[in-house]
């Protein structure tokens, strides 16, 4: 499925497993966190689909060119209701053009602590030569910077 329309089913009691027990940042941002960190507590697994593998399509709304793809998918498939997946597939496909709308939007990562965030930054901001910042990042200035 596309981004932004998979789910995920867990019970309520571990949902609040992962309220009384998810202390980490991570765990109060976003709610499955927790339960994917223990898999020796809670069964995962994916269910399989026969539909098109569309995993590489972004329909989700947290982003202003999120919200902008997905109002062209409205506008173009005329929706009034229910649509079915392989309409989707067959817009894309006349459409290429759509997956330029939000190509360069980042799905934001959760990480398990500020040490593996700025590990994961530090190249990326020597990358845009930022080479200051990484270097403040490489020699322990981050400490200040935590939340």
């Amino acid at each position: 499925y596309p981004h932004g329309m998979d789910c995920e089913v867990f019970t309520f009691h571990g949902l609040q497993m992962a309220h009384r027990e998810g202390t980490e940042r991570a765990a109060r941002e976003h709610v499955t966190w927790f339960l994917y960190t223990h898999p020796d507590r809670f069964r995962i697994g994916l269910f399989p689909v026969s539909e098109p593998d569309l995993s590489h399509i972004r329909l989700t709304v947290d982003t202003p060119q999120d919200f902008a793809l997905a109002c062209l998918v409205e506008k173009y498939l005329e929706i009034t209701g229910l649509f079915h997946i392989r309409d989707l597939a067959a817009l894309f496909e006349k459409h290429p053009w759509l997956y330029s709308v939000n190509e360069g939007v980042v799905q934001k990562k959760v990480f398990e602590s500020l040490g593996a965030e700025v590990a994961e930054a530090i190249p990326l901001l020597k990358a845009r030569g930022m080479d200051r910042a990484a270097a403040c990042l490489s020699g322990g200035g981050h400490a200040g910077l935590a939340p």
